[in-house]
């Protein structure tokens, strides 16, 4: 395990909330050079495994500038949800994913590589399309691969898992609460998810939220969008956003199977099924229901 406030990294958090971004440090040489330090790759080629180590991040908000590549094998975490956060700096390029988990330039299959037990925060600036706080488009059949989160987007997308290179069969994410609401925000999926349609892709204990303009949940926002792949989705419940779930599979391999799915009372549409002809059959949904908190 490398504990990152220890030599030789000395990370110190000193991000103390709203408005300390200009007197806090910036932690990412430190964090990039343990990632680089824990990477041990065992296969290479079209599948990627590592046996690398865990990187724990301390108690309280440590700002970070740089993009962060969190390879097959080595597990990112704090100590627990709310104990640790990590901090998106003011000079973090909009043009970046904050966390990749696996790589997206590496066109091929990656293993056991984790984010977990963390407070992801934005930085308010304006990102570029899609580009979203935690992102994967290659890490696969690692249980609890994002786990114990809370993600604060701000203008950004909080997650988003697509492509799946090496021909992703398995994804499993859980325990996330998680908010991206500003009216210009980039996308309107606070969170997406789409692989191929043979792709297991399971989903648990998600909390979605946008925000209200007007007394009303904010225009168009959705608060899980599922594209292809076969779903399982348990425990969703949204607020304040205009649409919980949102399901527009175009892949006739797609299915989905949705249970326990919830909306507060300012939700608009707890479900909402694009008129795809592929979903035809494809979708079951259990214990659906609007209001309450």
């Amino acid at each position: 395990m490398i504990d990152l406030s220890q030599p030789p990294y000395n990370v110190q958090p000193d991000w103390t909330g709203i408005g300390s971004d200009g007197s806090a440090t910036d932690w990412g040489s430190a964090i990039l050079d343990a990632i680089a330090t824990a990477n041990e790759t065992s296969l290479t080629g079209l599948d990627m495994a590592g046996i690398g180590e865990e990187i724990v991040l301390p108690r309280g908000g440590v700002m970070c500038n740089s993009p962060i590549v969190v390879p097959a094998g080595v597990i990112f975490r704090g100590v627990n949800r709310t104990g640790s956060v990590l901090k998106m700096g003011p000079s973090f390029p909009s043009d970046k994913h904050f966390i990749d988990l696996g790589n997206e330039l590496l066109h091929s299959a990656q293993f056991g590589g984790k984010v977990q037990h963390l407070t992801l925060m934005h930085n308010y600036a304006q990102a570029t399309q899609n580009k979203s706080m935690l992102y994967t488009a290659n890490m696969q059949d690692t249980d609890d691969m994002w786990f114990d989160l809370a993600i604060y987007g701000g203008r950004r997308q909080t997650m988003r898992a697509e492509i799946g290179w090496g021909g992703a069969s398995f994804i499993h994410a859980r325990n996330i609460l998680y908010s991206s609401g500003a009216q210009d925000a980039t996308s309107n999926a606070v969170a997406y998810f789409g692989f191929g349609g043979g792709t297991s892709i399971y989903l648990e204990r998600f909390e979605p939220a946008a925000g209200m303009n007007n007394g009303q949940p904010i225009p168009n926002t959705k608060g899980l969008m599922c594209g292809n792949g076969t779903f399982h989705v348990s425990g969703l419940h949204g607020e304040q956003v205009q649409c919980v779930l949102d399901i527009n599979m175009t892949s006739a391999e797609s299915l989905f199977r949705g249970s326990n799915i919830t909306g507060h009372d300012t939700v608009q549409d707890v479900v909402q099924i694009e008129a795809n002809s592929a979903q035809s059959g494809k979708i079951r949904l259990d214990d659906v229901r609007r209001g309450g908190s």
